[in-house]
């Protein structure tokens, strides 16, 4: 996963994406995109399984109560 790369390979992903950028920036543009998307698809991901946490803490409650 990204949010566990150390800097060094950061750096040299950077690197490398960089000059794909020159070499391939469609490619580039292509990766941004399909990003986007995923991010996006997560977010409703993230608020579908909030909505059903919410549900569940409720129904919890009304049985405990």
């Amino acid at each position: 996963m990204l949010l566990e790369v150390n800097s060094i390979e950061r750096q040299r992903l950077r690197e490398a994406l960089l000059e794909r950028c020159r070499t391939d920036p469609e490619s580039v543009v292509d990766l941004v995109l399909d990003l986007m998307e995923k991010v996006e698809q997560l977010t409703v991901q993230n608020e579908q399984l909030s909505a059903r946490v919410e549900q569940l803490e409720d129904q919890i409650k009304k049985n405990s109560g």
